[in-house]
Protein backbone atom coordinates (compact mmCIF):
# COMPACT_ATOMS: atom_id res chain seq x y z
CA UNK A 1 0.00 0.00 0.00
CA UNK A 2 3.16 2.52 0.70
CA UNK A 3 4.44 1.90 -2.51
CA UNK A 4 2.05 0.82 -4.49
CA UNK A 5 2.91 -2.95 -5.39
CA UNK A 6 4.27 -5.92 -3.89
CA UNK A 7 6.54 -6.72 -6.60
CA UNK A 8 9.99 -6.70 -5.06
CA UNK A 9 12.98 -8.23 -7.40
CA UNK A 10 14.30 -9.90 -4.29
CA UNK A 11 13.86 -10.70 -0.42
CA UNK A 12 16.68 -8.03 0.36
CA UNK A 13 14.63 -5.05 -1.31
CA UNK A 14 12.08 -5.88 0.43
CA UNK A 15 13.58 -6.16 3.80
CA UNK A 16 15.72 -2.82 3.05
CA UNK A 17 12.20 -1.29 2.29
CA UNK A 18 10.69 -2.52 5.78
CA UNK A 19 14.03 -1.14 7.66
CA UNK A 20 13.92 2.46 5.78
CA UNK A 21 9.63 2.66 7.11
CA UNK A 22 10.62 1.39 10.50
CA UNK A 23 13.47 4.06 10.63
CA UNK A 24 11.73 6.96 9.63
CA UNK A 25 8.36 6.20 11.78
CA UNK A 26 10.99 5.67 14.64
CA UNK A 27 12.84 9.09 14.07
CA UNK A 28 9.22 11.03 13.90
CA UNK A 29 8.20 9.42 17.22
CA UNK A 30 11.12 9.43 19.20
CA UNK A 31 9.86 10.56 22.24
CA UNK A 32 7.00 8.05 22.19
CA UNK A 33 9.94 5.12 21.59
CA UNK A 34 11.97 6.68 24.82
CA UNK A 35 8.46 5.80 26.78
CA UNK A 36 8.32 2.46 25.34
CA UNK A 37 12.54 1.55 25.59
CA UNK A 38 11.66 2.65 29.65
CA UNK A 39 9.02 -0.19 29.69
CA UNK A 40 10.52 -3.08 27.50
CA UNK A 41 11.28 -6.74 29.42
CA UNK A 42 14.05 -9.23 28.74
CA UNK A 43 13.82 -11.15 25.41
CA UNK A 44 12.81 -14.63 25.52
CA UNK A 45 14.82 -17.54 25.53
CA UNK A 46 14.20 -18.38 22.24
CA UNK A 47 15.46 -16.69 19.90
CA UNK A 48 13.42 -15.28 17.15
CA UNK A 49 15.54 -17.14 14.40
CA UNK A 50 15.28 -19.79 15.46
CA UNK A 51 14.86 -22.72 14.06
CA UNK A 52 12.29 -25.28 14.00
CA UNK A 53 13.11 -28.98 14.41
CA UNK A 54 11.56 -31.99 12.72
CA UNK A 55 12.52 -35.42 12.44
CA UNK A 56 11.45 -36.72 8.92
CA UNK A 57 11.53 -40.36 6.85
CA UNK A 58 11.99 -39.82 3.11
CA UNK A 59 9.92 -41.25 1.32
CA UNK A 60 9.70 -44.01 -1.71
CA UNK A 61 8.87 -41.77 -3.94
CA UNK A 62 12.05 -39.54 -2.42
CA UNK A 63 9.99 -37.04 -0.66
CA UNK A 64 9.67 -35.18 2.53
CA UNK A 65 6.86 -33.19 3.45
CA UNK A 66 6.82 -29.93 5.23
CA UNK A 67 3.91 -27.40 6.38
CA UNK A 68 1.54 -29.28 3.78
CA UNK A 69 4.60 -28.74 1.13
CA UNK A 70 6.26 -31.71 -0.45
CA UNK A 71 9.92 -31.37 -1.44
CA UNK A 72 11.93 -33.71 -3.22
CA UNK A 73 15.47 -34.86 -1.62
CA UNK A 74 18.06 -36.96 -3.20
CA UNK A 75 16.97 -40.54 -4.03
CA UNK A 76 19.67 -42.02 -2.18
CA UNK A 77 18.22 -40.77 1.34
CA UNK A 78 15.11 -42.94 0.43
CA UNK A 79 14.07 -44.87 4.06
CA UNK A 80 16.64 -42.49 5.80
CA UNK A 81 15.59 -40.52 8.59
CA UNK A 82 16.88 -36.43 8.09
CA UNK A 83 16.76 -33.95 10.77
CA UNK A 84 14.70 -30.88 9.47
CA UNK A 85 15.51 -27.25 10.56
CA UNK A 86 13.25 -25.02 9.45
CA UNK A 87 14.06 -21.31 9.18
CA UNK A 88 11.74 -18.33 8.32
CA UNK A 89 12.97 -18.64 4.68
CA UNK A 90 15.23 -21.79 4.42
CA UNK A 91 15.31 -25.60 4.80
CA UNK A 92 18.30 -27.13 6.19
CA UNK A 93 18.31 -31.47 6.27
CA UNK A 94 21.00 -32.69 8.04
CA UNK A 95 21.59 -36.85 8.43
CA UNK A 96 23.75 -37.29 11.78
CA UNK A 97 25.98 -34.03 12.16
CA UNK A 98 26.30 -33.78 8.32
CA UNK A 99 24.30 -31.37 6.31
CA UNK A 100 22.72 -32.81 3.40
CA UNK A 101 20.98 -30.62 1.56
CA UNK A 102 19.36 -27.16 1.76
CA UNK A 103 16.20 -25.40 -0.26
CA UNK A 104 13.80 -22.32 -0.21
CA UNK A 105 11.19 -22.57 2.52
CA UNK A 106 7.99 -22.29 0.12
CA UNK A 107 5.05 -21.13 1.31
CA UNK A 108 1.87 -23.34 1.28
CA UNK A 109 -0.21 -20.73 -0.33
CA UNK A 110 2.20 -20.61 -3.55
CA UNK A 111 2.80 -23.91 -3.94
CA UNK A 112 1.84 -27.43 -3.02
CA UNK A 113 5.43 -28.81 -3.95
CA UNK A 114 8.91 -28.02 -5.19
CA UNK A 115 10.38 -31.01 -6.94
CA UNK A 116 14.27 -30.78 -8.23
CA UNK A 117 14.33 -33.19 -11.25
CA UNK A 118 18.04 -33.67 -10.38
CA UNK A 119 17.01 -35.45 -7.42
CA UNK A 120 14.57 -38.18 -8.89
CA UNK A 121 15.61 -38.79 -12.53
CA UNK A 122 18.79 -41.47 -11.76
CA UNK A 123 15.11 -43.84 -10.65
CA UNK A 124 12.83 -42.94 -13.25
CA UNK A 125 15.50 -43.52 -15.96
CA UNK A 126 15.79 -47.40 -14.60
CA UNK A 127 11.80 -47.56 -14.58
CA UNK A 128 10.83 -45.49 -17.43
CA UNK A 129 6.94 -46.28 -17.55
CA UNK A 130 6.30 -44.49 -14.06
CA UNK A 131 7.00 -41.34 -15.29
CA UNK A 132 3.74 -41.27 -17.63
CA UNK A 133 1.57 -41.69 -13.93
CA UNK A 134 4.03 -39.88 -11.95
CA UNK A 135 2.60 -37.37 -9.29
CA UNK A 136 4.71 -34.81 -9.80
CA UNK A 137 5.03 -35.14 -13.87
CA UNK A 138 4.90 -31.42 -14.04
CA UNK A 139 7.57 -30.36 -12.22
CA UNK A 140 10.25 -32.58 -14.12
CA UNK A 141 9.93 -30.32 -17.16
CA UNK A 142 13.09 -27.32 -16.43
CA UNK A 143 11.58 -25.50 -18.99
CA UNK A 144 9.23 -24.77 -21.92
CA UNK A 145 11.88 -26.02 -24.54
CA UNK A 146 12.10 -29.40 -22.24
CA UNK A 147 8.14 -29.50 -22.57
CA UNK A 148 8.06 -28.88 -26.41
CA UNK A 149 10.84 -32.27 -26.19
CA UNK A 150 8.97 -34.31 -24.81
CA UNK A 151 5.78 -33.53 -27.35
CA UNK A 152 7.85 -34.16 -30.17
CA UNK A 153 9.52 -37.33 -29.00
CA UNK A 154 5.80 -38.72 -27.76
CA UNK A 155 4.46 -38.00 -31.07
CA UNK A 156 6.93 -39.62 -33.53
CA UNK A 157 7.90 -42.33 -30.99
CA UNK A 158 4.64 -43.12 -29.14
CA UNK A 159 6.48 -46.51 -27.08
CA UNK A 160 9.88 -45.38 -26.28
CA UNK A 161 9.75 -41.24 -26.63
CA UNK A 162 9.15 -41.07 -22.63
CA UNK A 163 12.33 -43.14 -22.36
CA UNK A 164 14.51 -41.02 -24.62
CA UNK A 165 12.85 -37.32 -22.80
CA UNK A 166 14.53 -38.92 -19.46
CA UNK A 167 17.62 -39.91 -20.70
CA UNK A 168 17.73 -36.04 -21.95
CA UNK A 169 16.95 -35.18 -18.51
CA UNK A 170 19.33 -37.01 -16.95
CA UNK A 171 21.85 -35.77 -19.56
CA UNK A 172 20.96 -32.18 -18.35
CA UNK A 173 20.66 -33.10 -15.02
CA UNK A 174 25.03 -34.88 -14.83
CA UNK A 175 26.16 -32.01 -17.08
CA UNK A 176 24.63 -28.49 -18.37
CA UNK A 177 21.06 -28.05 -18.42
CA UNK A 178 21.45 -25.01 -20.19
CA UNK A 179 23.49 -26.88 -22.98
CA UNK A 180 20.90 -29.59 -23.01
CA UNK A 181 18.69 -26.76 -23.90
CA UNK A 182 20.44 -24.89 -26.64
CA UNK A 183 20.84 -28.28 -28.40
CA UNK A 184 17.27 -28.85 -28.44
CA UNK A 185 16.58 -25.75 -29.86
CA UNK A 186 18.81 -25.88 -32.35
CA UNK A 187 17.54 -29.30 -33.43
CA UNK A 188 14.15 -28.43 -33.31
CA UNK A 189 14.52 -25.04 -35.34
CA UNK A 190 15.80 -27.03 -38.09
CA UNK A 191 12.88 -29.39 -38.01
CA UNK A 192 15.12 -32.33 -36.48
CA UNK A 193 13.63 -34.74 -33.42
CA UNK A 194 15.87 -33.83 -30.96
CA UNK A 195 16.42 -37.72 -29.79
CA UNK A 196 19.15 -38.35 -27.43
CA UNK A 197 21.64 -39.48 -29.83
CA UNK A 198 21.21 -36.39 -31.85
CA UNK A 199 21.75 -34.08 -28.55
CA UNK A 200 25.03 -35.91 -27.27
CA UNK A 201 26.15 -35.70 -31.10
CA UNK A 202 25.71 -31.99 -31.46
CA UNK A 203 27.42 -31.29 -27.52
CA UNK A 204 30.02 -33.78 -28.55
CA UNK A 205 30.95 -31.36 -31.87
CA UNK A 206 30.42 -28.26 -29.62
CA UNK A 207 32.92 -29.57 -27.43
CA UNK A 208 35.67 -30.07 -29.87
CA UNK A 209 34.97 -27.23 -31.85
CA UNK A 210 38.39 -25.41 -30.81
CA UNK A 211 39.37 -21.71 -31.83
CA UNK A 212 43.09 -20.99 -32.95
CA UNK A 213 44.47 -18.11 -31.96
CA UNK A 214 47.49 -16.92 -33.78
CA UNK A 215 49.80 -14.49 -31.86
CA UNK A 216 52.93 -12.78 -34.15
CA UNK A 217 56.34 -13.15 -31.98
CA UNK A 218 57.27 -9.82 -31.97
CA UNK A 219 60.54 -8.55 -33.74
CA UNK A 220 63.37 -7.62 -30.70
CA UNK A 221 65.11 -5.41 -33.55
CA UNK A 222 62.27 -3.03 -33.25
CA UNK A 223 63.01 -2.34 -29.39
CA UNK A 224 66.49 -1.68 -30.40
CA UNK A 225 65.47 0.90 -32.98
CA UNK A 226 63.20 2.63 -30.66
CA UNK A 227 65.96 2.34 -27.53
CA UNK A 228 68.18 4.07 -30.40
CA UNK A 229 65.39 7.19 -30.61
CA UNK A 230 65.39 7.44 -26.74
CA UNK A 231 68.77 8.10 -26.90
Amino acid sequence: MLRGSNDFSSVVEYEGFVQKIIARRNSARSDKLSEEIELLQSLPKKKYYAPEILELTVTKSSTIRLDQVTYSVPSRLIGYTLRAYIYQGSIKLHYGTQLICEMPKIDKSKASAVINYRHIIAGLVRKPAAFTNYHYRDHLFPTIIFRKAYDKLIKIYPVNGTKQYLQILHLAAVNSESEVEAAISILMESNIVPTIDRIKELLHTKSQAKIVVHVDQPVVKQYDSLLELVA
